[in-house]
This record gives structure tokens, sequence and C-alpha cells, in this order.
């Protein structure tokens, strides 16, 4: 990953559209996004097998949680052939 892409360890673009996801949800559920108001933008699923690097797999980890995703799922999955 280009080092430009990395934002508080994070990567930048996944943290956007995770923000997006989260600020679409609060407007469909009707809560507002004020400050202080600790809303989680529920459960992000992740599929994954070991040809991924765990740095990479925690900076999404760290995009979702900087973006109130508070529930994580990991969905390995086995290499296909």
């Amino acid at each position: 990953i280009d080092p430009s892409l990395i934002y508080q360890d994070s990567i930048k673009a996944v943290y956007d559209e995770l923000e997006n996801m989260r600020i679409t949800k609060l407007k469909r559920d009707g809560v507002s996004d004020e400050a202080g108001n600790v809303e989680n933008a529920g459960s992000l699923s992740m599929e994954i097998d070991k040809r991924h690097k765990f740095r990479l797999i925690k900076r999404v980890m760290i995009a979702a949680q900087q973006t109130e995703f508070v529930k994580l799922k990991l969905i390995v999955s086995k290499p296909m052939n």
C-alpha cells in the first residue's frame, strides 16, 4: 500500500467508504449524527484467506473501528486452486 494512502494507520479509501456507509445507515434509521452521539454502524464482515497479510487486515479493522463499526465478522475461506 502506498504510504500516501495511510491515514491514522488505516487505509484512507476504506475509511472514507465505511464512513459513508455509517452516515447512510444513520440517515436511514432517522438518527442524528450530532457530536457525542455514539451510534454504532453495525457489523462489518471481512472474507479473508491465508494469502492476505495481517497488516492489511489490521488496517481495515482500524478503519472500521474509527467509523464505529463495533462488530467484526471474519470469514475465512479456503484458497481456490
